[in-house]
C-alpha cells in the first residue's frame, strides 16, 4: 500500500513534470517560428536595402556625370560669351572707324565739289 502510494505520488510528479515539458516545448516552439519568421523578414529588408543602396549609388553617379557635362557647357558658354563680347567691341570700333571716314569723305566731297564750282566759275 505504502508502495503503491509512493507510486501513484511519483506518477503525479512526473505527469505534472511532463506536463510543464510540453508547455515548455510549445513555448519554444512559437518563440522559434517568431524567430524565423523576424530572421526572413530581415532578410526581406536586408534584400530591398542592398537593392535601394545600388539604385541610390547608381543615381549619384548619374548626378555626377550631369552635374560635369553642366559645368563644362558654362564654361563652353562663357568663354563664347567672352569672345562674343569682343567681336562686339571690335565691330563697334570698326563701325566707328567707318563713321569717322564716312564723315570724312563727306567733307572732303564738299570740299571738291566748291573746288569743282570755283574752278568751272573761273574757266568760264
Amino acid at each position: 500500500s505504502t508502495t503503491s502510494g509512493i507510486l501513484m505520488t511519483t506518477s503525479r510528479i512526473l505527469s505534472t513534470t511532463f506536463g510543464i515539458l510540453m508547455i515548455t516545448s510549445i513555448i519554444l516552439s512559437t518563440t522559434s517560428g517568431i524567430l524565423t519568421t523576424t530572421f526572413g523578414i530581415l532578410t526581406i529588408t536586408s534584400g530591398i536595402l542592398s537593392t535601394t543602396s545600388r539604385i541610390l549609388m547608381t543615381t549619384s553617379r548619374s548626378l555626377s556625370t550631369t552635374s560635369g557635362i553642366l559645368m563644362t557647357t558654362s564654361r563652353i558658354l562663357s568663354t563664347t560669351f567672352g569672345i562674343l563680347m569682343i567681336t562686339s567691341i571690335i565691330l563697334s570700333t570698326t563701325s566707328g572707324i567707318l563713321t569717322t571716314t564716312f564723315g570724312i569723305l563727306t567733307i572732303t566731297s564738299g570740299i571738291l565739289s566748291t573746288t569743282s564750282r570755283i574752278l568751272m566759275t573761273t574757266s568760264r
